[in-house]
């Protein structure tokens, strides 16, 4: 039972990681040129895995003990499983995976610069 837990767990993990580096290919260029896109988006994924990798190493010593990484599946799974019946359905998971799209887009996205929000904003008039 522990083992397909940990399973799981990691397939859960896996899952996360990978939204985390697809959600931002399908968002389009925020950065403008498509060289500046390519820079910039870099730069976001290496920010966006070192905040990963430290909210993990909970006890900061640059290293993800097993422990660490089982209780933030843990953390995880709880989170997604809003009806507390120790099962994540589909529902369960594609809310999840919406509510992390809209906080990737807060977190991520704050950075654009002012002339492409003015464009933006210009552009709807």
């Amino acid at each position: 039972m522990i083992t397909k837990y940990k399973v799981m767990c990691h397939s859960l993990l896996l899952g996360g990681v990978l939204s985390l580096v697809l959600t931002p290919a399908f968002a389009g260029n925020p950065y403008g040129s498509e060289e500046e896109g390519t820079a910039g988006k870099q730069e976001m994924h290496k920010e966006m895995h070192k905040k990963m990798f430290q909210k993990l190493d909970e006890d900061g010593d640059g290293k993800i003990s097993e422990d660490e990484f089982e209780e933030a599946m843990e953390k995880k799974f709880e989170r997604m499983d809003k009806d507390d019946d120790d099962y994540v359905t589909q529902e369960e998971w594609q809310a999840a995976a919406k509510e992390h799209k809209k906080e990737h887009k807060k977190e991520y996205h704050r950075g654009e610069t002012q002339e492409g929000s003015e464009g933006q904003q210009r552009e709807g008039m």
